[in-house]
This record gives C-alpha cells, structure tokens and sequence, in this order.
C-alpha cells in the first residue's frame, strides 16, 4: 500500500484546516454550503430558454384533452427527473391522470430518442412530450415528432454538441449558457422548471437530492448543496422514505449507499416487471407486494417495502454477475496481450452482458490504471462504455476515429466503426505514450503515527458527515505502527455483513464487509507458527465515521499487516 499526503505544509496546523485546505475551502464557504437552504436556489430564469418554454407550457397545458407524455430516462437522475414531473403534473398541475403516457426504455443502459421506445413515441396519441434528462443531441427523431405534430419540451444538462436547434423544440439545457445553474442535473433543471412555472418543489426536494447525488453533481455548488440540506431534511417521498427508515439523518453518503446504489441496479439490471415496481414505488403509487419469508408464510408489503427488498436482490445478482464478468474481461485482456496498450479496447463477443459493461468497465480501472472501453459489435459498428482515471471523452472524439462520444467526461458511451479499432489503439498508444498506469498511490490527508491518533479526531473529522459529496471527497488518513496482538482483532457478524475490528489507543477500528480472507491477512495467520497470537505492526487506511447510536469509529479502505520484531511475552 503506498501513500502520500496531498499537502506536504501542515506545520502548526489543525487537523480540520489541513482538511479545508486539501479541497480548497475556507471555513466561511463551509458554514455557507453546510448552511445552505431554499434562500439560495438560483432564478430558474438564467437557464436559457426557460422563459419561452414555461410561457409555452403554460399555453398548451390549457387545451381540452391534451396528451401528455413522459420518457424514462435509465439512470437514478432519469427515474427521479420523471418521478417529479409525473407527480406535479398529477397533484400540483391537475393534469388528468388518463392523459399522461409514460414511456420506459425497453433495454438497460438505453438513452433518449435514439432507442426502440421511440417507435412507440410515434406511434402514440401523445400531443406534448416532456423530456427530462436525456434527448438534447437527438436532433433527428425531434424533427420526426414535430413533423407529426407532437410538441416538445426537453429539460436536460447534457452537453450540446450541434451548432443548430430544432425550431419549435423548446430545449431547456443548463449547458447552452454557463452560470451557477449549470451544475444541476437533469432532476435539477426539472425543478428549476416547475419554480419557474410558479409552483412549489418542496414536496419533491428529496427526489432532487437523490437524483443530484447520484449523478455525481458538484457539491461545492451552494445551489446544488441547497437542494440537497432541503431534501434530506425533508423527506417526503414514499420510496426514499423507506430506504432511510433505519437512518436519523441521511448523509450523500447514505444516498450513495443505501438509496441510489439499490435504485441504480434495478435500472441498470432488473427486469421488466421489477423496473415497473422502481416506477411504482418512486412514484407514491399504493399497493402492497406480496413474499415467503425464512418460515415458508405470506407475507405483505407495501410497494415501497417491496422494491427494498427486491433492489437488494438484484444487487446480489448483479454482485455475482459483476464478479463473474470481471474473471471473464481480465482473461480476455491477458490472452489478447491488450495491457500493453494505453487504453484499453475490449470487444464483448459474448463476454459478459450489455448491461454491466460500464460497471465493469469502472471496475477494471482498479487494476489498469487506464481508459477501459467495453463495446459491443453492432452491424458495422462497435458501440459500448468507457471508463477513466482520467477526463477522456473530449480526447476520444477528437481523434476523429469515433461516430460519437456521449455522456460525461470519465464515463460516458461510444461509438465507432469496426475498422478503426486498430487506429485508435495506435492512436492512444502515440498520444498517451507518456502516460505511466503506476500503481495506485493513495492520496491522504494527514498521516497520523499510532499513539498519536485520539478519539477526539476521529470525533471532528465524523460530525463533518454532511459536508463531504462530489468535489468535496471525504478525507482519508493513514495510522501507522499499530502494534497489536493477532488475538486482540475479532471478526463477527454485524447485521447482514461480517467485521474485522480492533480498538488501539481509546480508538476502535473497523473493516466492514470483511470476509474470513480478509480477516486472516489482517492477522497473518500464515505466520502464526505455534501459540494462539502474535504480535503485528499494522499499517491502516481509514475513513472517520458515527454510526446511528453516535458510536465513533474509523473505517479501514485499505491496510498492510506484518508481523512485528518485537517479543511478545
């Protein structure tokens, strides 16, 4: 394990200003971000053609059976953008609920217009789509719905990437202008939307938070960070109700964790049937679900109990498939000689599912250190995901060798015709020949010697739960030469996980999601010889954190352990 501080100057400095330093905010933007409440959303108007849309809207809305029609977007951003718009068009709007269609994508990972679903899009009665989150670049299939008089709102932040607009398209894109708005997401931009047309979001301010979170928005926007102190203090919705019932007060961590990560695998993963029951329950849609439990009894649940508990079993089954196509993609890459490369272009022929391709593809990145791209052959092209270390979709579409590049700046989708994918390993094999995959240095933010970490940090560092999202990492902290005994660390089960844990210097140390292997490194039972312990010298990676009782505790990510020269009597 190797490691070095961000900041090598934090002489006569407190632990939390060193921490402030390493992310580049002062005390004052703290107390603003933590702080930060409906006082600080933006004018929905600096979003460019928000005024010509919200008038426009206002106008249809008003005709005597209008068809109103919504598209699903696969991703958390996408499900709670519609969630929204479906439930304000419903409660606040009084739109009739026998004219609102919703469309769902009819494969994992589909996006926008250019999908099957767009056949039915056609097809339909529908007078007026609202789009969120998806749909700006689709400049072709928006000529086609106008072309049969379907009308269309699209509220996105995808980048634009044509230098024309569809006229009559009312494209509502916190990217085309660059201000304080631009930061949101597309659940965002959709609430931004519904204050502009003068409506309260306060009902749905928990939906923005999740949906934001899970796209990875930038917290030290105080907007963004507005929206999110509102929302996970006010939790209204059903759903997100339930995924936190176990939890006082809900962090962006917990949305990470315990929210969007479950949501995220139904999306990506579930079925029809189990993507029904997402929309359902996010939704507020009444109903219940029926189970066996361990006793072989029926059992009911609410819609929303039992999308919990089917999310985290398709997560399991995600997990399984996840480590199973890993295996797969990394014999793939040694067989076909491909970590020589600067980036990495695997062909799935029958690899793995189109689904997981992204998530695997992040996952490599662990090991490589570099540009994965997963593809898939599709008629004259290969199209898939990419992942990277690095900001790499700019530098993909400039090579020139690609049909497009869509999505953000380290994940994002592709697209290129067979023939090239010799040219773009040449390519990047020219244009990154400077680029070292080295392995992985951790970045931290203080380096602690055993004896000199007390409880009293740890306490500090946790109570700043709240602050810690995208662009505002969490700190990491190294605690070195801890000298213990191997019969000291005990592992058990801890709810529906197993623990390594130890406590040295009034500080208890914690390895969750800890298998018996993991266990037996920390302890280094290969070295045990003879007796029931030895004494180790262990070196521990570590996250500050409380749990729901206010116990204090830090979290190992990572650690070395060896076995200590001195004599253990």
């Amino acid at each position: 394990m190797k490691y070095k501080l961000i900041n090598e100057d934090i002489k006569n400095k407190n632990l939390l200003d060193i921490v402030y330093e390493n992310r580049n905010i002062t005390k004052d933007m703290v107390e603003k971000l933590l702080g930060a409440n409906s006082e600080d959303y933006r004018s929905p108007f600096e979003i460019k053609n928000m005024e010509s849309a919200v008038t426009f809207f206002q106008k249809v809305i008003k005709k005597e059976g209008l068809v109103v029609g919504i598209l699903v977007d696969e991703d958390v951003d996408g499900f709670t953008s519609s969630a929204v718009l479906y439930q304000w068009l419903i409660e606040d709007v009084k739109h009739p609920l026998e004219n609102i269609r919703v469309f769902t994508q009819k494969k994992a990972k589909a996006h926008g217009l250019k999908s099957e679903v767009f056949k039915d899009m056609l097809n339909s009665n529908v007078d007026l789509f609202i789009i969120a989150d998806s749909s700006s670049n689709d400049i072709e299939e928006q000529k086609q719905l106008l072309s049969l008089n379907k009308q269309l709102i699209i509220l996105d932040h995808h980048m634009y990437e044509h230098d024309e607009f569809v006229e009559g398209v009312h494209l509502v894109n916190n990217q085309l202008e660059k201000n304080e708005s631009s930061c949101l997401s597309g659940v965002g931009v959709v609430g931004q939307f519904i204050r502009a047309c003068g409506y309260s979001i306060d009902k749905y301010s928990d939906l923005i938070a999740v949906g934001l979170v899970a796209d990875s928005m930038d917290m030290t926007n105080v907007q963004n960070k507005a929206y999110v102190n509102e929302g996970l203090s006010n939790l209204n919705n059903d759903l997100i109700k339930e995924f936190f019932k176990e939890i006082k007060e809900p962090t962006m961590t917990n949305v990470s964790w315990d929210c969007a990560n479950f949501m995220n695998s139904v999306i990506r993963y579930g079925n029809k049937e189990e993507k029904g029951l997402l929309w359902k329950a996010i939704t507020n849609q009444e109903g219940t679900v029926e189970y066996k439990n361990k006793k072989g009894e029926i059992q009911q649940q609410t819609l929303q109990e039992g999308f919990k508990r089917i999310a985290q079993n398709v997560k399991n089954r995600q997990n399984s498939a996840i480590k199973r196509a890993v295996k797969k993609v990394e014999e793939y890459i040694y067989k076909n000689k491909l970590e020589k490369n600067k980036v990495i272009i695997v062909v799935n022929d029958n690899l793995l599912e189109h689904s997981l391709t992204g998530i695997v593809a992040q996952k490599l990145i662990g090991s490589y250190k570099r540009p994965i791209m997963i593809v898939n052959p599709y008629k004259n092209e290969y199209s898939g995901s990419v992942r990277s270390p690095f900001d790499f979709k700019d530098m993909l579409d400039e090579s020139g060798l690609v049909t497009f590049a869509q999505g953000h700046n380290q994940a994002f989708g592709t697209s290129f015709p067979k023939e090239n994918i010799d040219e773009l390993t040449k390519y990047f094999n020219i244009k990154l020949k400077d680029y070292s995959a080295e392995e992985n240095i951790y970045d931290v933010d203080y380096i602690f010697k055993s004896k000199e970490l007390k409880l009293g940090d740890v306490k500090e560092i946790a109570n700043m739960c709240k602050l810690w999202g995208k662009n505002l990492e969490e700190p990491t902290f190294i605690v070195k030469n801890i000298s213990i005994e191997s019969i000291k660390i005990t592992h058990k089960k801890e709810g529906f996980c197993y623990v390594t844990q130890f406590t040295y210097n009034g500080v208890c140390f914690k390895k969750v999601f800890s298998s018996q292997k993991v266990f037996e490194e920390i302890t280094r039972t290969d070295l045990l010889k003879f007796g029931r312990s030895q004494l180790l010298d262990i070196c521990v990676l570590v996250k500050f954190k409380k749990n729901e009782k206010g116990f204090y505790y830090a979290e190992i990510q990572d650690f070395n352990s060896n076995k200590s020269n001195k004599v253990v009597f």
